[in-house]
């Protein structure tokens, strides 16, 4: 289907280059919508081809990965050699690792996640937190705390965090906790709203062409260490292949923006960003180059997989217009960068 090739992410591979006798290096680079394993089956297919060609079988000598300072593409690069059919497998050489060896750690990815709940419940996209070894969230890419995954949906791309406990936690950590968890004030000024009281999700899903704000970390602190937030519109009440858990909008999005709250006028929050049209591979299949083309998961998708989760949520009737300072001060209260170690 053509709406899976266009959000499947983008991988090539260079050309197979002999770096010595008998040693050869390709190299493949993924964006941010590629799986590591989709880089390493490309590079491996080249590596693969390359042998073929000469009635060979591959052999790897080495393989490295690595990443952008944010984690934005997925770098693979293999080492091999072309053998016979029928050469013996080599033995294998243990080499000790030297006392003074301080091997380079691999980059985090970042994306973003809003905060649902005063326990310190969070929900971010699936794919933002897929292959982590550890989860950490915080209001910049300095101030960070441990959460883990409570559950996870890849076919709505959806994910539910918790924070860690904060028993052996620091100053500063407790601090950061306390800050996600700030009370929202109620209009009539008798009492102050826990997050979670309203769920923060509109009962109502997005209506075509009305207004949307979006909060996020796109680039993680490559550009600045703070929350962004752009404004667009509801372009359309379904997403790419007429998926009705979606929505499509024009409001700004990049890298890292996913897994972060949408916001309507009121500052209810009525879906999760998830993905950015990949514009070269539209243009490479219909001859023109899209603009403003990015997706949202719909607010009762999102309320479905948390009530599922077991996590029970009430909807969100803030009725009050708000003025775009104040949508984007509830955007950064309640907006987290969320970082996947791999």
């Amino acid at each position: 289907m053509i709406f899976a090739f266009l959000l499947g992410g983008c991988a090539s591979a260079s050309r197979v280059h002999e770096t010595s006798p008998g040693i050869f290096t390709v190299t493949a680079t993924g964006d941010g919508y590629t799986t590591a394993d989709r880089v390493f089956d490309l590079v491996t297919t080249k590596a693969n081809d390359k042998c073929a060609k000469k009635g060979e079988i591959l052999k790897v000598v080495d393989s490295k990965q690595a990443r952008t300072r944010m984690g934005i593409d997925t770098t693979i690069t293999l080492n091999f050699r072309c053998v016979s059919k029928n050469q013996a497998p080599e033995p294998k050489v243990v080499e000790k690792a030297s006392p003074e060896s301080d091997p380079t750690p691999k980059a985090g990815t970042s994306g973003s996640g809003f905060f649902v709940s005063k326990l310190g419940h969070i929900i971010t996209n699936e794919h933002v937190v897929r292959e982590c070894s550890n989860i950490t969230v915080g209001d910049n890419a300095n101030r960070q705390v441990a959460v883990e995954m409570i559950v996870n949906d890849r076919r709505n791309d959806l994910a539910l965090l918790k924070l860690s406990s904060t028993s052996m936690a620091s100053a500063e950590t407790k601090s950061l906790i306390s800050k996600l968890g700030i009370r929202i004030v109620a209009k009539s000024g008798d009492s102050s709203i826990p997050l979670s009281s309203n769920g923060l999700l509109r009962s109502e899903d997005v209506e075509l062409g009305e207004n949307v704000i979006v909060g996020g970390y796109p680039y993680g602190d490559l550009f600045s260490n703070t929350i962004k937030v752009t404004k667009g519109i509801v372009s359309a009440i379904k997403g790419m292949g007429d998926d009705s858990g979606q929505f499509q909008m024009d409001a700004a999005v990049q890298a890292g923006n996913s897994g972060g709250p949408i916001y309507d006028e009121k500052g209810n929050i009525v879906g999760v960003v998830v993905a950015q049209l990949n514009k070269l591979k539209v243009a490479k299949a219909t001859g023109s180059l899209p603009e403003n083309v990015n997706f949202g998961i719909k607010a009762s998708t999102v309320r479905q997989f948390m009530t599922s989760a077991g996590l029970p949520t009430k909807w969100s009737n803030r009725s009050e217009r708000r003025s775009t300072k104040e949508l984007a001060q509830i955007a950064k209260h309640q907006t987290v960068m969320v970082v996947c170690n791999p």
